[in-house]
């Protein structure tokens, strides 16, 4: 798990300082759940991947190929973009969305 939450840290360009504050425990705590050497209860484990907009399947390393790790990366970009730069993802998803639907 610690290193599925660091990867996360990474995309997000989060610290693990921040990540400990958001989740609301100790920066040797969070350490302690990278290193392995404690483990979250399920109630932090939903709080971990839900600061990193990941699942919980994300952090446990049960994902099913590289489609977890895209969504992440496009979250991650998404959450960077201004207003304007949003927008037209969003027009771009659609068009696709639409070319989909027409090529069937």
């Amino acid at each position: 798990m610690g290193e599925r939450i660091l990867q996360a840290l990474k995309m997000r360009g989060m610290t693990q300082k921040e990540l400990s504050a958001k989740i609301g425990v100790t920066s040797s705590t969070l350490g302690g759940y990278i290193t392995g050497s404690k483990a979250p209860d399920f109630s932090k484990l939903k709080e971990i991947a839900c600061a990193l907009s990941v699942s919980t399947d994300y952090l446990l390393n049960m994902d099913f190929g590289d489609s977890e790790r895209d969504i992440m990366w496009l979250t991650a970009k998404f959450k960077g973009f201004n207003e304007e730069q949003k927008r037209a993802a969003l027009e771009g998803f659609r068009n696709l969305e639409s070319y989909e639907r027409w090529r069937l």
